[in-house]
């Protein structure tokens, strides 16, 4: 923390204290809301793992025409779940904290 985030910490109301990475000061219930959308985009990693892990395994020693192209397509959505899934978590945060900044 520089030296203006520890102003602005010292600076807030009781009970505040955490800064979100715009600089605005976070109260306590956006701080918990905050932990419980992390809390729920690790378990959503998770999940996300185990499916990429069933695709490997799904499709391990399968030299079946068409099964490169099966898992490729699996890993495929797989990738675009992650990363949807990663903006929504993204979004969620942002809507919490109002960020000042682009």
């Amino acid at each position: 923390m520089n030296d203006e985030d520890q102003a602005a910490a010292a600076a807030a109301p009781a009970g505040y204290g955490t800064l979100s990475a715009s600089g605005r000061v976070l109260t306590p219930l956006e701080q918990d809301t905050m932990a419980l959308v992390r809390a729920h985009a690790e378990a959503t990693r998770t999940v996300v793992e185990a499916v990429q892990r069933l695709n490997e395994q799904r499709f391990a020693g399968d030299d079946a025409p068409g099964s490169r192209n099966r898992l490729a397509e699996a890993n495929r959505w797989a990738a675009a779940a992650r990363t949807q899934l990663q903006q929504g978590y993204m979004a969620l945060n942002r809507a919490i904290a109002l960020p000042t900044t682009f």
